[in-house]
């Protein structure tokens, strides 16, 4: 696979960042990270492109006393499935029960050139 480029986008506002008044590029382990926090901020369905881009949030994250198993998996299988991800490194998730809250806290993979990329 040739290596991944992309436009970085503003962790917070999810717009184009610019430097110095001018688009960059993000080297290959940038965008690899970036698109992996693309697809799971993605909802399943919501591009119409594709309707099974993304994280079925409505059917297996937002559901009533949902598994944590389940949910874990969800998103590792997100971080798997990206073009570009050749294994799963480190996937360590948090869950708060009285907010009711998973956070994936700490994610790296190995990408298919070998290199190793800290997503979260």
């Amino acid at each position: 696979m040739a290596d991944l480029t992309d436009l970085p986008l503003d962790p917070d506002t999810h717009d184009l960042l610019f430097t110095g008044g001018d688009l960059v590029m993000l080297d290959p382990g940038d965008a690899l990270a970036q698109r992996i926090r693309i697809r799971l901020r993605s909802w399943k369905g919501e591009w119409y492109l594709d309707s099974t881009f993304g994280v079925d949030y409505r059917g297996k994250v937002l559901v009533k006393n949902a598994d944590r198993a389940v949910v874990a998996n969800q998103f590792r299988s997100i971080v798997e499935s990206t073009p570009g991800v050749a294994r799963i490194v480190t996937f360590e998730t948090d869950y708060d029960a009285t907010a009711r809250k998973m956070t994936i806290t700490r994610c790296a993979v190995e990408a298919d050139s070998g290199a190793l990329v800290e997503v979260l």
